[in-house]
């Protein structure tokens, strides 16, 4: 396979990107990553300890007053790449975010004929196409002149996407599109847990911000439900926000248990243990690692209908989708799951390994041979 030009400006808001990189050089895969950066004290974030066939390229193309001036912003960012392509060519771009990286992926396939494929976020669904017909159009044109498209979830390509471009246009680009999601640190994957029998007491997790889209407030509703069908029901909360001191000063039936914002794997894994079962009824949601390193803990997963999770797998195989505004739907999917828990948690246990790096990257190395 011949080397790949990833376009990267995410490269340096998480180590997931830096882990992709690094499980890709595992195999030997040879790459330039070019990362455009506004701000100088950006250059080398994330950068991995050793590559043995790439380098990262970071780029101060641009500052913090063109992230305002879009077209100023691109076109800095175009000239950069520019430069940087000519010094080092590749056979294949792999732009890692639609908009942005997607549009300089597609000026250099105009340019120099060079094929590309592009992944699909959050961002570029809900913030540019989703607000904006300007970018719809863009975006659009970007997908149509790429090889591959990549999505992180089944949720956003068939929910999302088919809203935003319509059944016609979806159904074009969708023939070349994939599902990939993004791995976890192989700290899960080399602590994994396995579940025993459940404890009289069941205890259920919640890990994210304490924001109103992450809907703490119907996980606790649920919870005062099941309290009141006498379940003996336990709720850890792990995670900070403006919510936080609110859901701290009310009184519930429920025994609560507030961490705050836990940054260390060792520390999050053991809460994992002393939990039964994650439960995020998020109003709206990007696709969360939280879930399947939960998973790699032996917990079953309830994740909301349409949203990041959702579509990995069937029904009632790692956990359920809920509708998130419904705590009676979540109370009786909590019920379901601990009727037949060893089942769940031995499943979501198993599941786990498909979220490992060495099989992500072998997944989207058959994208990339194919193109």
């Amino acid at each position: 396979m011949g080397s790949i030009t990833h376009i990267n400006s995410y490269f340096i808001a998480s180590s997931l990107h830096s882990e992709l990189v690094v499980a890709l050089d595992k195999k030997g895969i040879a790459q330039q990553v070019f990362v455009p950066v506004e701000k100088a004290c950006h250059i080398n974030k994330n950068e991995p300890a050793k590559l043995q066939f790439g380098k990262i390229y970071y780029s101060h193309c641009f500052n913090t007053l063109f992230r305002y001036l879009w077209p100023v912003k691109m076109y800095l960012i175009w000239k950069a790449f520019k430069k940087h392509f000519l010094a080092h060519p590749t056979k294949l771009i792999h732009a890692h975010t639609l908009i942005v990286n997607g549009l300089i992926a597609y000026f250099a396939h105009r340019k120099w004929n060079v094929p590309y494929i592009v992944s699909v976020r959050h961002t570029d669904m809900k913030i540019f196409m989703g607000n904006f017909y300007f970018f719809r159009i863009i975006g659009y044109r970007i997908l149509k002149n790429s090889k591959a498209i990549i999505f992180l979830s089944p949720a956003y390509r068939e929910t999302q996407l088919k809203a935003i471009l319509g059944d016609l246009a979806y159904e074009k680009l969708k023939q070349k599109s994939y599902v990939l999601p993004n791995g976890i640190n192989e700290f899960w994957i080399n602590n994994r847990n396995k579940k025993k029998e459940l404890t009289e007491q069941h205890t259920i997790i919640f890990v994210g911000s304490v924001v109103k889209r992450k809907n703490l407030k119907a996980l606790i509703n649920a919870c005062e439900i099941l309290k009141n069908e006498d379940f003996k029901i336990r709720l850890l909360v792990v995670g900070d926000g403006d919510q936080l001191s609110y859901f701290k000063s009310q009184t519930y039936k429920t025994e609560i248990i507030f961490y705050g914002f836990i940054s260390k794997r060792e520390q999050l894994r053991n809460i994992y243990k002393d939990a039964d079962l994650l439960v995020l009824p998020s109003l709206l949601e990007t696709f969360g690692l939280v879930y399947p390193e939960a998973m790699s803990q032996g917990l079953p997963v309830i994740y909301t209908r349409g949203q990041g999770f959702d579509g990995h797998y069937p029904d009632g195989h790692v956990g359920y989708a809920i509708n998130p505004n419904d705590p009676r739907d979540i109370a009786e999917k909590i019920k379901v799951i601990f009727s037949d828990y060893l089942r769940f948690s031995t499943n979501a246990f198993n599941a786990s390994l498909d979220f490992s790096w060495d099989k992500i990257v072998d997944k989207l190395l058959e994208v990339y041979s194919k193109h």
